[in-house]
């Protein structure tokens, strides 16, 4: 470990969900006694800029090519007097430019910056998953995918040569399906276990963490085509996975606090390391050759 901050909210409950590295430091987007934060550090950890959106959640962060940011999450919408999935743009100091609420009893999780100028967020609403695409001015937007057997979209990955990959999860169960870019669906497969993150692997196939019962969780290399695991590896409080380099790493917390595994090629845990207390959610790789977790 380089360096470790707690970054204490006036003592209230508060934690992070998502984290960017850009040019001079690091985005951090997450919770503060309900309300939506989003902090700003250097490259060595000071704080150095901490923004309140009012309430709801923060989920994820976006980075623009101009430096501004998206930030995805929930919120109240007073003019309609519900919970609503919330599209926030910011410019690169973290002051908001525009907010944008979509649907009615509705939660964003995450999203990404497509290739034709849109913010593709996914979520649920009314207990059903939902996709959402969002022009990058904020102004249009339209349900992209839906599916009224599963609670909510759990995570979205582009497909090398066009498409997406989108995870739905309904209480033990995933399903996966494979779209074009118009996001008409091509395929699909169901595997066991209720998705916490998804993400492709750097030979096309997929990793993603599950839930598998009340306190099991896993970490797996799918073949996205079958639904077959290539390898998978068992622990408890498992929330996010990804691959760097030709290791595997996987984020979450056990009974001695942050947890945070490396895996080699085979998805054999090589190193489990715990510190603090609290949940790791989020990563980012940085330009330094390091990794960032909150």
């Amino acid at each position: 470990i380089l360096w470790s901050n707690v970054y204490d909210h006036n003592n209230l409950s508060d934690w992070g969900n998502s984290i960017i590295e850009v040019s001079d430091g690091y985005w951090a987007l997450g919770v503060a006694s309900n309300g939506i934060r989003l902090m700003k550090t250097d490259l060595e950890g000071n704080l150095i800029a901490d923004h309140l959106f009012g309430y709801g959640y923060g989920n994820q962060i976006l980075e623009a090519d101009d430096g501004s940011l998206y930030l995805i999450g929930g919120g109240y919408d007073s003019e309609i007097d519900e919970y609503a999935i919330l599209v926030v743009k910011t410019d690169d100091t973290g002051t908001e430019l525009w907010r944008q609420y979509l649907g009615v009893d509705s939660w964003g999780y995450g999203g990404l910056l497509n290739d034709n100028g849109e913010i593709i967020i996914y979520g649920e609403e009314d207990g059903n998953a939902v996709v959402y695409a969002l022009n990058l001015d904020g102004m249009n937007f339209d349900v992209v995918a839906f599916d009224n057997n599963m609670d909510r979209a759990k995570g979205i990955v582009k497909v090398d040569g066009g498409g997406y990959y989108i995870a739905f999860s309904k209480d033990y169960e995933t399903k996966i399906i494979k779209t074009d870019n118009n996001f008409s669906e091509v395929a699909d497969i169901t595997i066991s276990g209720y998705c916490r993150s998804i993400s492709s692997a750097s030979d096309g196939n997929l990793l993603i963490t599950l839930q598998i019962d009340e306190n099991e969780h896993k970490v797996a290399k799918l073949e996205p085509s079958t639904g077959q695991d290539l390898w998978a590896e068992t622990a408890t409080g498992l929330y996010n996975s990804f691959q760097f380099g030709s290791n595997y790493y996987a984020l979450g917390h056990n009974d001695n606090g942050s947890l945070f595994l490396k895996l080699d090629e085979g998805g054999s845990i090589i190193t489990s390391i715990t510190f603090g207390s609290g949940i790791l959610s989020s990563y980012a790789l940085t330009s330094d050759g390091g990794i960032i977790v909150t």
